[in-house]
């Protein structure tokens, strides 16, 4: 069984103040920012590998498809994050 753990991440985001959209820009990984080329689908739900209710970006980030979630935990608790093989090294 593979295991999952999140990755939090600095993201630049956008906000559409008439609807109230978040749209995330770009990423921080590692010390390098990289563009978000395209938001393919955003949607409410749960976390894919550890069911927390998150808002999920299907998006493509220079090339690669990529799941950015975004946790809404109340005022000072927003966070983006990633969920990586729990034997990746990418921090």
């Amino acid at each position: 069984m593979t295991v999952h753990r999140r990755v939090y991440l600095n993201v630049t985001a956008l906000r559409r103040s008439s609807t109230g959209e978040l749209i995330p820009y770009s990423i921080e990984w590692e010390g390098r920012i990289y563009k978000i080329n395209k938001v393919l689908e955003s949607r409410n739900g749960k976390s894919l590998k550890q069911k927390v209710n998150a808002q999920r970006f299907n998006c493509i980030c220079e090339g690669t498809k990529l799941q950015l979630f975004f946790e809404d935990g109340g005022f000072r608790n927003q966070r983006f994050y990633i969920e990586v093989e729990d034997n990746c090294i990418c921090e």
